[in-house]
Protein backbone atom coordinates (compact mmCIF):
# COMPACT_ATOMS: atom_id res chain seq x y z
CA UNK A 1 0.00 0.00 0.00
CA UNK A 2 1.41 3.71 -0.48
CA UNK A 3 2.17 5.52 1.73
CA UNK A 4 -0.66 8.18 -0.10
CA UNK A 5 -3.41 5.23 1.13
CA UNK A 6 -3.08 4.72 4.68
CA UNK A 7 -5.50 5.26 6.40
CA UNK A 8 -5.82 9.40 8.08
CA UNK A 9 -7.67 11.31 10.16
CA UNK A 10 -11.32 11.61 9.90
CA UNK A 11 -14.62 10.19 10.37
CA UNK A 12 -16.00 9.70 6.68
CA UNK A 13 -17.50 6.34 6.02
CA UNK A 14 -14.60 6.21 2.74
CA UNK A 15 -11.73 7.17 5.24
CA UNK A 16 -13.19 4.48 7.86
CA UNK A 17 -13.42 1.98 5.23
CA UNK A 18 -9.85 2.78 3.60
CA UNK A 19 -8.61 2.07 7.61
CA UNK A 20 -10.31 -0.96 7.76
CA UNK A 21 -8.76 -2.38 4.61
CA UNK A 22 -5.50 -1.14 5.93
CA UNK A 23 -5.46 -3.14 8.93
CA UNK A 24 -6.94 -6.37 7.41
CA UNK A 25 -3.87 -5.91 4.98
CA UNK A 26 -1.33 -5.73 7.70
CA UNK A 27 -3.00 -8.80 9.15
CA UNK A 28 -2.90 -10.76 6.06
CA UNK A 29 0.61 -10.07 5.77
CA UNK A 30 0.98 -12.00 8.60
CA UNK A 31 -1.20 -14.65 7.85
CA UNK A 32 -4.22 -13.21 10.09
CA UNK A 33 -7.98 -12.75 8.01
CA UNK A 34 -9.64 -10.12 9.96
CA UNK A 35 -13.16 -9.38 10.22
CA UNK A 36 -13.31 -6.27 11.84
CA UNK A 37 -16.21 -5.62 10.81
CA UNK A 38 -17.81 -8.93 12.43
CA UNK A 39 -16.01 -8.34 15.87
CA UNK A 40 -18.03 -7.07 18.79
CA UNK A 41 -17.66 -4.71 20.60
CA UNK A 42 -17.97 -5.81 24.12
CA UNK A 43 -15.95 -5.39 27.42
CA UNK A 44 -13.21 -7.79 27.05
CA UNK A 45 -12.04 -7.45 30.88
CA UNK A 46 -13.22 -10.95 32.31
CA UNK A 47 -11.49 -12.52 28.59
CA UNK A 48 -8.64 -11.53 29.19
CA UNK A 49 -8.37 -12.60 33.33
CA UNK A 50 -7.88 -16.52 32.11
CA UNK A 51 -4.90 -15.17 30.22
CA UNK A 52 -3.16 -14.39 33.57
CA UNK A 53 -4.29 -17.65 34.71
CA UNK A 54 -2.05 -19.24 31.77
CA UNK A 55 0.61 -17.07 32.40
CA UNK A 56 2.67 -18.51 35.11
CA UNK A 57 2.15 -22.21 34.22
CA UNK A 58 0.18 -22.62 30.98
CA UNK A 59 -0.50 -21.79 27.54
CA UNK A 60 -0.78 -18.25 27.76
CA UNK A 61 0.15 -17.21 24.12
CA UNK A 62 -2.41 -19.83 22.82
CA UNK A 63 -5.06 -18.41 25.55
CA UNK A 64 -4.48 -14.96 24.16
CA UNK A 65 -4.37 -16.46 20.53
CA UNK A 66 -7.51 -17.96 20.63
CA UNK A 67 -9.09 -15.09 22.16
CA UNK A 68 -8.25 -12.80 19.99
CA UNK A 69 -8.98 -15.06 16.98
CA UNK A 70 -12.28 -15.39 18.21
CA UNK A 71 -12.86 -11.56 18.86
CA UNK A 72 -11.31 -10.47 15.46
CA UNK A 73 -11.68 -13.38 12.85
CA UNK A 74 -14.84 -15.38 14.24
CA UNK A 75 -16.84 -12.85 15.33
CA UNK A 76 -17.64 -14.55 18.83
CA UNK A 77 -19.03 -12.73 21.61
CA UNK A 78 -16.26 -12.29 24.03
CA UNK A 79 -17.54 -11.04 27.16
CA UNK A 80 -19.90 -13.87 26.50
CA UNK A 81 -18.47 -16.83 29.99
CA UNK A 82 -19.68 -19.82 27.57
CA UNK A 83 -17.49 -18.58 24.81
CA UNK A 84 -14.17 -17.54 27.07
CA UNK A 85 -14.33 -20.59 27.99
CA UNK A 86 -15.08 -22.86 24.90
CA UNK A 87 -11.90 -20.53 23.50
CA UNK A 88 -9.54 -21.27 26.99
CA UNK A 89 -10.50 -25.08 26.74
CA UNK A 90 -9.55 -25.16 22.63
CA UNK A 91 -6.25 -23.33 23.80
CA UNK A 92 -5.22 -26.11 26.54
CA UNK A 93 -6.41 -24.13 29.35
CA UNK A 94 -8.05 -26.19 32.26
CA UNK A 95 -11.92 -25.61 32.37
CA UNK A 96 -12.53 -26.16 35.77
CA UNK A 97 -9.55 -23.36 36.48
CA UNK A 98 -11.00 -21.03 33.32
CA UNK A 99 -14.58 -21.00 35.49
CA UNK A 100 -12.95 -20.59 39.14
CA UNK A 101 -11.42 -17.54 37.14
CA UNK A 102 -14.45 -16.51 35.58
CA UNK A 103 -16.88 -16.76 38.35
CA UNK A 104 -14.64 -14.06 40.63
CA UNK A 105 -12.96 -11.48 39.96
CA UNK A 106 -9.24 -13.42 40.42
CA UNK A 107 -6.74 -11.71 37.91
CA UNK A 108 -8.74 -8.59 37.82
CA UNK A 109 -6.32 -6.53 39.53
CA UNK A 110 -3.44 -7.72 36.56
CA UNK A 111 -5.73 -6.91 34.14
CA UNK A 112 -6.88 -3.39 35.15
CA UNK A 113 -2.73 -2.88 35.74
CA UNK A 114 -1.77 -4.04 32.20
CA UNK A 115 -4.80 -1.56 30.70
CA UNK A 116 -2.90 1.11 31.91
CA UNK A 117 -5.85 3.30 31.18
CA UNK A 118 -6.91 1.75 27.86
CA UNK A 119 -10.44 2.27 26.71
CA UNK A 120 -10.06 0.71 23.40
CA UNK A 121 -7.61 -1.19 20.87
CA UNK A 122 -5.12 0.18 18.64
CA UNK A 123 -3.91 2.82 21.62
CA UNK A 124 -0.53 3.96 22.32
CA UNK A 125 1.33 4.74 25.25
CA UNK A 126 4.61 6.38 25.19
CA UNK A 127 7.31 6.52 27.58
CA UNK A 128 4.85 5.57 30.27
CA UNK A 129 3.27 8.20 29.65
CA UNK A 130 -0.75 8.00 29.83
CA UNK A 131 -2.21 6.34 26.79
CA UNK A 132 -3.35 7.64 23.41
CA UNK A 133 -5.68 6.51 20.47
CA UNK A 134 -3.67 5.27 17.40
CA UNK A 135 -6.98 5.70 15.49
CA UNK A 136 -5.72 9.34 14.20
CA UNK A 137 -3.62 10.63 11.55
CA UNK A 138 0.26 10.49 11.44
CA UNK A 139 0.47 14.09 13.01
CA UNK A 140 -1.12 12.82 16.47
CA UNK A 141 1.76 9.93 16.74
CA UNK A 142 4.51 12.08 15.56
CA UNK A 143 3.67 14.91 18.09
CA UNK A 144 3.78 12.14 20.63
CA UNK A 145 7.00 10.98 19.94
CA UNK A 146 8.29 14.42 19.87
CA UNK A 147 7.24 15.20 23.30
CA UNK A 148 8.29 12.02 24.67
CA UNK A 149 11.79 12.92 23.15
CA UNK A 150 11.95 16.06 24.64
CA UNK A 151 11.20 14.85 28.17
Amino acid sequence: MASNDAPDDGTSPERAAVRVRHIQELGAAEGLRLDLFGARPVNSHDAHRPVHLAAPHGPADQTLEALLRGCHTDGLDIAAPDVVMALDAEAGLDPAEACRVLDGDLFGAGVRAAERGIRGVRALVVDGGPPSSAVQGPAAPAHLLGSASRT
